[in-house]
Parts: C-alpha cells; structure tokens; sequence
C-alpha cells in the first residue's frame, strides 16, 4: 500500500536561489516530491510558507534500520558521494548505500529531463515505494550546476528523503529553502560570491537526523565558509609619480592575469576595477582595502600597462604611501595590495 506524502514545490524566480512552498496533490497511488530550485541571483524575499520557529523540521517516517540502498543514475557522481559521506558521517544511525541494482534500490537519483533547476526528492519512507530524487542534469551548465552547490543540493535533496523538511529561511542550515552564493542563505558563506558553505550540515540538520534515527550529533571541525578560488593578484610594477605644478599623482602598474572563475560571474559595482588609498603623512601604507576611492578614468595599455591620474595630490612636505587593488568579476579584492612610496618635498624658500 503506497503512502501519500506531503510535498513542497519550489519555483524557479531568479538564478541561484530556491524559495517558496506549496503543498500539492497528486494522482491516487503516486508519492509526491518535495522539491528544491537552485537559483543564481539574490533578490526578493522567501516566498510560500512562514518561517518556523524549530531548529529542524521532521515531514516524513524514518526508513527502518536507518539504511536506506542507492542507485545513481544521475551525471553527478562525485557530488552524490560527497553528500552522502556527509550524512552518513553525521553521528545520526543512518546509512546510504550505493548499490549496482537499480531495481533493488530504496532510492533512485536521477537527472531531471530538463534544465527547469527545480531540483525534488521523495520525503521519508514509505512501505513498498522506490523514492525518486532528481537533480538538473551538468549540461545546463556550470554557472548553474558545479561541484559546490550540487553537494549542497544533493545532501539537501537527501534530508528529505531521510524525512526531514524545510526549516526557517533565516535558519544557517542545509534544510533552509534558500541557496544563496553556494550557501545556504543564512550561512555566513553566503555573504561572498567567492565563498561556499563546506561544513555543508549543519548542527541542527543532525539534530533532526539524530531525532528520527537515533545516534548523537557528531562535531564537525570544517569552517563554515571556504574559498572557491584565489584571491586576484596585486598591481604589478604599481608606480606613483606627483606633479606639483598640476596637484596630481600619476599612477601606473601592470594588470595581472584574471583568476577564471567558476562561478558565474554576478554583477559588481567593482568588477575589473582597482581601488586605492592614500596613507597619512609619514605614515604606514594602508593595509584594507575600503573601496572608498576607486579609478573612473582608467587607461589601459594593449601591453597591460594601466595609467591612472589622480585628481587628489598632499600638499602636506612628507612620504607618501598609496595602496592599490585589484577586483575580480565578482567583486573580490586582491589578497594584498601594491604599495608605492613618494615625498612631497619640503618648498624653496623664495629668494
């Protein structure tokens, strides 16, 4: 006899986030998914059901022994895996296990047929059905899909089946609705483009995992946010010339190579752009980068050689040090700056 089982349906509103929840009713004798849109853009607020005020959600049974046989036949191999170890290593008595059987199987994961990012699984156990999870096939693309968000997707996808449902949209947590920059969106990784969440669960979803199957929660010694890539590269060869006369400083380095990126490069108001600080009279180079004073006027060199003019100049006799970064596509400054020293010379005395 086949369970019904709830669902929650999210739909696809803007690139790189998923949001919203809504039961749906299926035909007599299916088992409805529950369902999970990876989307590529921040914007807009969580849409469908409020938030919950518990630190994890329980919406389906457990599966009996806590082990539950896989047959992927999905394009996702190693994130599958990833995300599998994930839970299986969790603390809670759960154990997926991949098996060569498809017929066998308590799961099977597949690709979803088309590149919609509405990516479901069954939720939780029910007596004498096969649960379904489908992801977006790769060839939708990597912008869309890499290794980074369809481990997040995929341990996501098999909470569900263990039984365990969206939290809050605020909640730092793989059951969240919310991905956000390859993190969940109430993750400290999801703050930054460059940045994803590697600890992937989170001490609430085993909580949750934990209540269903018994086991205790596990510490889990991965930060919450990793690098995905490279800071860019200082200036190189960064010189800083004064003129007096015009009350200018004339600037010029040579532009690194580009960090290639991953992921797909989301608009910033600091995309290819360098930024610079002056430091006081006398005084140590600036050491953060505020973006505070960026570079309009910028002309740039078929060799890479940039030029910039300043339109600012001390007037203070001194040694000067200007500070100088680079941005990425995204927005990342570089991991350090060029520094460049200069003096404003005491004046002649007229004669």
């Amino acid at each position: 006899m086949t369970e019904r089982r709830r669902v929650q349906a999210h739909r696809q509103y803007e690139p790189f986030r998923y949001r919203g929840a809504m039961s749906t009713r299926f035909r007599s004798g299916a088992t409805p998914p529950l369902r999970f849109a990876l989307l590529l853009l921040v914007l807009g607020a969580l849409a469908g059901a409020p938030a919950q005020a518990y630190a994890y959600e329980i919406g389906g049974k457990a599966w009996p022994g806590g082990r539950i046989s896989y047959f992927n036949a999905s394009d996702h191999k190693a994130p599958v895996r990833s995300a599998v170890r994930d839970w299986n290593t969790s603390g809670a008595r759960v154990r997926f296990v991949r098996v060569s059987s498809r017929a066998r199987a308590n799961l099977v994961i597949v690709n979803h047929r088309r590149c919609n990012l509405n990516d479901d699984a069954n939720l939780g156990y029910a007596r004498g059905f096969q649960a379904r999870m489908r992801l977006t096939p790769r060839r939708c693309g990597a912008g869309l899909r890499n290794p980074y968000s369809i481990r997040l997707v995929a341990a996501h996808e098999l909470g569900h089946v263990l039984g365990l449902t969206h939290v809050a949209y605020e909640k730092c947590a793989i059951m969240a609705p919310v991905l956000s920059n390859n993190a969940p969106a109430g993750c400290p990784a999801s703050r930054n483009n460059w940045q994803w969440n590697c600890r992937v669960l989170e001490r609430d979803d085993v909580r949750g995992a934990v209540r269903l199957y018994g086991g205790r929660v596990l510490a889990r010694r991965a930060p919450s946010a990793c690098d995905i890539y490279p800071a860019p590269s200082p200036p190189a060869n960064l010189a800083a010339v004064p003129d007096a006369q015009s009350v200018k400083l004339t600037m010029t380095w040579r532009v690194p190579s580009p960090v290639p990126l991953y992921l797909f490069p989301r608009s910033s108001p600091l995309a290819g752009s360098a930024s610079y600080a002056l430091s006081d009279t006398n005084a140590p180079c600036p050491a953060v980068d505020t973006a505070r004073s960026t570079f309009a006027d910028t002309v740039a060199r078929p060799e890479g050689t940039v030029i910039e003019t300043s339109t600012y100049l001390p007037v203070t006799p001194g040694t000067y040090c200007v500070s100088v970064w680079t941005h990425d596509a995204l927005g990342r400054s570089s991991a350090a700056p060029a520094t460049a020293t200069f003096v404003i010379p005491t004046p002649t005395p007229a004669a």
